[in-house]
This record gives structure tokens, sequence and C-alpha cells, in this order.
């Protein structure tokens, strides 16, 4: 019978932990990026973007200039359409290959990327069991740009005056809430550790 009430209470708990977890997501973890380079082009700024290993699919934040340091530019379902994708590589219970690119606008074929599992780019805030955010639901992906340098021509090797040198350190974010299964796992542990509390008189 107390086995049927901790299951009753602890429904109703992750009932009410769901509504509000809905209204606020938290942070689960980020990816920081760094790099610098040139290339014989002129640009002002720099686009951000991933993309799968096995997807033509992609999710850039827009273009990026050095004015924007300290800003934080925010994707979701609701401002891409491939969101989903990520939302699903970030969630999947594999360790996924990631791609981080960097490229400038409104130029085709000049850029460069970074892949790498995601075991390798993920700095999680959250125990989970599986390497990455298996048993949540990824609300939105931030990019913070922490410092950005765009320097045109730069060091202009060709002599030429078309080269732009860049540097910088950028952090994504990814916000998300958990699954109704383990908000349900969730509660019954906090259920759980209450009645240890109570038998020892906390």
């Amino acid at each position: 019978m107390k086995s049927v009430a901790l299951f009753v209470l602890a429904f109703f708990v992750g009932c009410i932990l769901c509504s509000t977890c809905e209204a606020v997501p938290i942070p689960l973890g980020e990816i920081n990026d760094d790099s610098r380079g040139g290339a014989n082009v002129i640009a002002s700024g720099l686009v951000f973007s991933w993309s799968p290993v096995d997807e033509p699919k992609s999710l850039d934040w827009g273009v990026v200039t050095s004015s924007d340091v300290g800003r934080t530019f925010t994707q979701s379902a609701v401002t891409s359409p491939n969101f989903n994708v990520f939302a699903s590589l970030l969630t999947s219970g594999t360790d996924d290959f990631l791609m981080i690119w960097r490229s400038f606008p409104d130029i085709v074929g000049v850029g460069a990327g970074t892949g790498k599992l995601e075991n390798r780019w993920l700095n999680k805030f959250i125990q989970t069991e599986s390497v990455d955010f298996y048993g949540w639901q990824v609300t939105e992906i931030s990019l913070t740009v922490n410092s950005l340098t765009i320097d045109t021509p730069g060091n202009n090797p060709n002599g030429d005056g078309i080269w732009t040198d860049y540097a910088y350190d950028i952090t994504f974010t990814i916000h998300g809430i958990p699954e109704p299964a383990t908000l349900f796992l969730l509660a019954f542990g906090m259920v759980l550790v209450r009645r240890k509390q109570g038998q020892r008189g906390i």
C-alpha cells in the first residue's frame, strides 16, 4: 500500500515539475570553440554553423561581427526549420559526429570546419547515463561571442589587399527540459529522499 502511495505522490510531483520545466528550460551543457586563420576574401563578419555528418541540413546563427562580442544569439524550433535535426542529434543516446563551421557571409565555398564526436565536444552540466542529453528535450541552442577579431587586409600575404584574418572564441549553450519519464524518475527520487529523511527525524 505504501508503494502505491509513493507511486501516486511521485506522479503528481512529476506533473508539477513538468509544468514548471516547460516554462523555464535549464542549461544542459555547452560546447566551446576557438580558432584563428585567414582567407583571400574581404569580409567584416563570420557565420558559425553546425552540420551532422550524414545530413545536408545546417543550423546557423547569422552573421557575427566584432561589435557582437559579449552578445548571445539563440536558435529554436520557432526560429529555424532545421533545429529539430540537431535537437534529435543531441538527445539520441549515441555518440554522434558534429561539424562546427566558420564561413564568410555571401561568399560561397570559403570556410573551414572542425568535426568531433559528441563526447569530445560536450561539457555537460547535468548527469546522464548516455554521452549526450538522452532523456531530455532540447528547446534552444544559444551562441555567445566571447571574443572576435576580424582584420582586413590583415597580413595581406598576396600583396593585393584581398585578405581577411580572424580569431574567435565562442560558446554554444544547450538548453532543455526533462522528458516526462525523466521527470517521473526525478520526482520518485525526491519522494524517496524525503521519506528517508522523515524516518531519520530530519
